[in-house]
């Protein structure tokens, strides 16, 4: 277990330094997320190396003392994200890697220990190649686990019944802590290669889809997970097992920007059918199709702060039968330690080569307007000679009558 758990670290620290992520985000269920073929197009000219590195930040502490309702007491929540990102792109080559990690823990005064509500580390490794502008061939690999223990704390003792993977159950009674699970456990890796298309690409909206052949390994074995029967007074637990599928993996989602970039969408769905797999009770790929929604909402009050809303909703029958729902309400504090490279600003020459094209352009409009000005003049000076003509015969026809 120790030398398991040194190998993931070794793979987690080589990836914040070799990989070391892209966009913040709170992990998004197996949804691949790809750069627009603009991107690439507007760098392809030639070698381009870019490199992202932030950290976002929030705290809140509560104090109450004989306030009707409350506990006497400090209430602590805080939590700290990382993300960043290493993406190379030559020609239409493009190769992203994104690590994201997320964390948070929480104190009251009914349980004076902090515990943690999140832990998440997410990491993706992504190839897309644009044979189109819209069209081309992926590969990817994604790796998702957990940094710290997982412990159940109670304020008061419970008792919990945990169903073993050999079919016995074991009691626990009166206990205020259940581990269950130990750092990096449970650990996904999802590979997957195919053809991605973005049918449609813009600011306000661009649609994605992907589609190919998909595999995913969970090593979950001896990870306990809760799966309660509100009915009862004891608290029932499951022991999970490894989980290994391979088969037909689709994804379909849209993104965009609102509100003049003030607002950042994006929404979700992925699937795996997994023709092949180890499931113990012969269910058939359609019974175990692992299914995942997401949706996320970014607010950017300032550069520094922003609220983030993300929902995550997972189905994943062989591993756990029970559907899984995450949501997350953020007010983040950002800084930005290491940014991407932006476009260098023009030189003198080459601003003074656009302003005399800008020049040429507006002359050339300007002595399009006066041939247009001058062909309806001519055209109203001939409209108006002939009524002019036209009113003078009329008025000799009534002097002759």
């Amino acid at each position: 277990m120790a030398g398991r758990r040194a190998l993931f670290a070794g793979v987690i620290v080589g990836g914040l330094f070799a990989g070391a992520t892209a966009q913040a985000q709170v992990k998004s269920e197996d949804v691949t997320q790809y750069v627009t073929s603009e991107q690439v197009k507007n760098k392809k000219d030639k070698e381009n190396l870019d490199a992202t590195l932030s950290t976002a930040a929030s705290v809140s502490v509560t104090q109450n003392e004989d306030v009707v309702g409350e506990i006497d007491g400090f209430s602590t929540l805080f939590s700290l994200g990382v993300t960043g990102g290493l993406e190379y792109i030559h020609g239409r080559n493009l190769w992203q890697n994104t690590l994201t990690v997320n964390e948070s823990w929480a104190r009251t005064p009914s349980l004076e220990r902090f515990v943690k509500s999140n832990d998440q580390i997410d990491y993706e490794s992504l190839y897309n190649y644009f044979a189109l502008d819209w069209l081309g061939p992926f590969a990817r690999f994604n790796l998702e686990s957990s940094l710290f223990d997982t412990t159940i704390v109670t304020a008061e003792p419970k008792d919990y019944a945990i169903a073993r993977l050999d079919g016995t159950t074991q009691t626990l009674t009166g206990v205020t802590e259940v581990e269950l699970s130990e750092s990096f456990e449970p650990l996904t890796l999802n590979e997957s290669v195919g053809v991605f298309a973005e049918p449609v690409r813009g600011d306000k909206i661009t649609w994605k889809i992907r589609l190919g052949a998909g595999a995913r390994e969970t090593f979950a074995r001896g990870v306990i997970a809760n799966k309660d029967d509100d009915a009862t007074d004891v608290i029932e637990l499951v022991e999970l097992d490894n989980v290994y599928q391979g088969g037909l993996e689709g994804f379909t989602g849209v993104e965009g920007k609102l509100g003049s970039g003030k607002f950042t969408y994006r929404a979700g769905a992925s699937a795996l059918i997994p023709f092949l797999n180890n499931d113990d009770q012969d269910r058939d790929a359609l019974e175990l199709m692992r299914w995942g929604l997401h949706a996320g909402l970014e607010m950017a009050v300032v550069e520094w702060l922003g609220v983030n809303y993300k929902l995550n909703v997972l189905k994943d029958p062989q591993l756990l039968d029970a559907t899984q729902i995450q949501n997350n309400l953020l007010l983040t504090f950002k800084y930005t330690l290491i940014e991407p490279d932006k476009a260098p600003e023009p030189t003198p020459a080459e601003k003074l080569q656009k302003m005399r094209k800008e020049a040429a352009e507006a002359e050339a409009k300007a002595k399009e307007l006066r041939q247009k000005a001058d062909a309806l003049e001519e055209t109203l000076e001939g409209e108006t000679k002939e009524g002019e003509t036209k009113e003078g015969e009329t008025k000799e026809t009534t002097e002759e009558q």
